[in-house]
């Protein structure tokens, strides 16, 4: 049972890493800008993808990515999914505060490229916000288990899925 034993190690950091307010869990959509997305790009081939927002740490992003794709897996019924191929990158911006006469953070976020007003003192803060995404290949009962690296679909969502909370926007 080592790919069970895989799964498990897999959404053992995503249970220890949900205490304090959860991040969203939900499709993209044009309300929000987190969540996640999937495309399918063969029969049995699909593109899952996860994004968190700048308290979701990356490691929880990469376990929400597995968790995605062994929905994907499940709704096309499919109890098996391998990950082909994954990616987890970082997009860092700055909250600049400024500071002194003209104090009170009321110019918001500023990008890697650009300064604050002239004149004005401040600290920029850096926030990193992770993005992931997988290939990821559907198997049969038969193919999954003789796959040394086939995830079973039913067992990540047994131990995630109780640890990620309902689709609800943050506001």
């Amino acid at each position: 049972m080592m790919r069970s034993g895989a799964a498990l190690a897999m959404v053992a950091g995503l249970l220890a890493s949900c205490a304090g307010e959860p991040p969203y869990f939900g499709p993209l959509g044009p309300d929000h800008e987190t969540g996640y997305g999937d495309t399918r790009i063969a029969p049995t081939l699909y593109r899952v993808t996860f994004r968190g927002d700048d308290r979701t740490p990356a490691d929880m992003v990469e376990n929400f990515l597995v968790l995605h794709g062994a929905q994907v897996a499940l709704q096309a019924g499919y109890p098996y999914f391998v990950l082909v191929m994954r990616n987890t990158s970082a997009t860092t911006t700055f909250r600049y505060t400024p500071t002194g006469p003209a104090g009170g953070g009321v110019f918001g976020w500023w990008s890697t490229s650009l300064s604050p007003p002239f004149g004005i003192t401040g600290t920029a803060n850096p926030v990193r916000r992770y993005e992931a995404f997988a290939d990821i290949e559907l198997m049969t009962a038969d193919e999954g288990r003789s796959d040394p690296q086939a995830l079973d679909a039913h067992v990540v969502l047994d131990r995630a899925g109780r640890a990620v909370p309902p689709a609800v926007p943050q506001q």
